[in-house]
C-alpha cells in the first residue's frame, strides 16, 4: 500500500527491517525480521499480504505481512544443510509468475519450485504486569514451546508476537517474578489482547509496625513528594514511572528527603524499597496530578 519499506541489508547477523514510510519527513522503524542471526536476508520479494524471503543458508522464507508492526512467518523451506552464515544456499526466490508458483535459485544445484498454500498468522497482542502492583514488567520474555520462538515486552510491558495457527504452550517469565505457563490457541487471520500477571518471587517480610512508619506524602502530589521512615532501613529506594522504567535510585539509610517532581510527567508511580538481599519488602503507589 505505498506505506511500509521493507529493506534487507544483506549481511549476517543484521536483519530485515521495516520501516513505516507514509510521511517522507518522518520515516521510523516498526519491525526487524531475521529466522537466524548468523545469516543474512535477502531478496524480499512482496506479493499481496506475504514477503517471500531468500535467507541464503536458511532457504525460502514466507513472512505474513498483514500487521506490519507484527512480521510472522508462515512458511519456510531449507535448502542449505551446512552450516549458517555466509553466501550458501538460496540466492534469490520469484513469486509473480501467472501460475502462483515460486521458483527459487539454489546456488548448489540449481533450481526449486513451490507453492504456497496462503497461510496467515494469528496474532497476539498482550501486556505483562506485576500483578500485585499492576504496573507493566520491561523485558519480560514470552515463549512459545513448540518452535521455541520468542518475544520480549516493552518499557510499558507491551508485546506484540504471532504464530501459525495451532496450539501453543507459552511461558511468560521476567527477572524477580515466577513464571507463568498457560495454553494458547492461534486462530488463522485473527488476533487477539490479552493481559498476563505474574507474581513477584518475594512478598514483603516487613513488619506491619515498620510499614505504618514508612510515609510518601503528599499522595497525589504535583511538585514535590518526601519519602520519611527509612533512617535505619539498608537497602534501595527505586521510583518506576508510568512507563515502567526506574526514573529515580536512592540508597537506604535516608534521613527524610524531599524530591522535586515537577518535571515529572502526570501518571501512576511506583516506589519499592528492597534491603540488601534484594528482597522487595516495601512498594507503594503515588499520583502525580
Amino acid at each position: 500500500d505505498g506505506k511500509y519499506l521493507f529493506v534487507a541489508p544483506e549481511q549476517d547477523g543484521l536483519p530485515a527491517r521495516i520501516f513505516n514510510i507514509e510521511d517522507p519527513f518522518d520515516v521510523f522503524e516498526v519491525a526487524t525480521y531475521t529466522a537466524n542471526p548468523l545469516s543474512l536476508v535477502h531478496n524480499p520479494y512482496i506479493l499481496g499480504d506475504f514477503a517471500f524471503i531468500s535467507h541464503n543458508t536458511e532457504g525460502l522464507r514466507i513472512v505474513d505481512l498483514v500487521d506490519p508492526t507484527t512480521p510472522v512467518e508462515v512458511g519456510y523451506y531449507d535448502t542449505w544443510s551446512g552450516e549458517s552464515g555466509g553466501f550458501n544456499g538460496l540466492w534469490s526466490a520469484c513469486p509473480y509468475l501467472p501460475s502462483g508458483r515460486i521458483i527459487g535459485g539454489n546456488r548448489e544445484d540449481g533450481l526449486y519450485i513451490w507453492e504456497f498454500e496462503e497461510t496467515y498468522a494469528g496474532r497476539l497482542y498482550g501486556q505483562v504486569l506485576d500483578s500485585m502492583t499492576n504496573f507493566p514488567i520491561p523485558n519480560a520474555q514470552i515463549i512459545f514451546e513448540l518452535n521455541d520462538t520468542s518475544a520480549y515486552s516493552n518499557a510499558l510491558g507491551e508485546f506484540r508476537t504471532g504464530n501459525i495457527p495451532g496450539n501453543f504452550d507459552i511461558t511468560v517469565s521476567a527477572n524477580g517474578y515466577h513464571s507463568k505457563t498457560f495454553e494458547f490457541s492461534f486462530t488463522e487471520g485473527e488476533s487477539d489482547n490479552i493481559v498476563i500477571k505474574l507474581l513477584p518471587e518475594t512478598t514483603p517480610t516487613i513488619s506491619p509496625e515498620d510499614q505504618q512508619k514508612l510515609k510518601v506524602f503528599p499522595n497525589p502530589f504535583s511538585d514535590q513528594v518526601v519519602i520519611n521512615g527509612f533512617e535505619t532501613k539498608e537497602g534501595t529506594i527505586q521510583i518506576l514511572g508510568p512507563n515502567g522504567l526506574m526514573i529515580l535510585e536512592l540508597k537506604t539509610p535516608l534521613q527524610s528527603t524531599e524530591i522535586n517532581a515537577s518535571n515529572w510527567p502526570a501518571g501512576i508511580y511506583l516506589l519499592k524499597w528492597a534491603n540488601e538481599k534484594g528482597e522487595v519488602n516495601f512498594t507503594h503507589k503515588l499520583v502525580k496530578e
